[in-house]
């Protein structure tokens, strides 16, 4: 996934987990050499946040999910806007975070940016509860979620259920290609 911030026409950044069944991330990992180039194609889609967004964004990001979220903030790093944007990020433990000390400087510098990190195996997954407050705080908001499909399935199935329109909600999925 495309990580650096939008905003940037000099160079793209890519975040990739190792994959034991991905084409791609095996091929990065295992095959791939420093000196050899390889093409990306320029961003593409309708999963973004548009430069004219006026609605509070809650990004809710599981695992590697999280690198959509992080070019988002990096874009907005600076830039005076209206809206608030808050980060729910699931993730296994500590160890398998991404980018902790980025948000944290990130959303120390700008207070329109929240975070917070969800350790699912000492603190238990989000909860339909948990995504009615993250609604009743951010009623109007756009929701961009992205994550495993099972993730995907009962978070879009809770804000579907806290009163959250189909318009208002974006879904990236990751899938291995095999």
């Amino acid at each position: 996934t495309l990580s650096s911030a939008c905003n940037n026409n000099t160079w793209y950044e890519i975040t990739v987990k190792r994959e034991p069944r991905g084409l791609f991330s095996r091929w990065l990992f295992e095959k791939h050499s420093a000196s050899e180039l390889f093409r990306i194609s320029k961003p593409s889609g309708n999963y973004y946040l548009p430069d004219d967004q006026q609605q509070d964004v809650v990004c809710l990001m599981g695992g590697i999910g999280i690198t959509p979220a992080i070019s988002m903030c990096r874009s907005l790093e600076g830039k005076q806007r209206a809206y608030r944007l808050h980060l729910d990020y699931s993730v296994s433990s500590p160890a398998e975070q991404i980018a902790a000390e980025e948000f944290a400087r990130l959303s120390a510098a700008d207070n329109l940016l929240t975070h917070r990190v969800r350790f699912t195996r000492s603190e238990g997954r989000i909860t339909q509860s948990d995504i009615r407050d993250l609604v009743k705080a951010y009623p109007n908001a756009t929701f961009f979620l992205c994550a495993g499909e099972a993730y995907l399935q009962t978070v879009s199935d809770y804000l579907r259920q806290a009163g959250v329109t189909e318009q208002q909600i974006r879904i990236e999925i990751f899938t291995p290609a095999v």
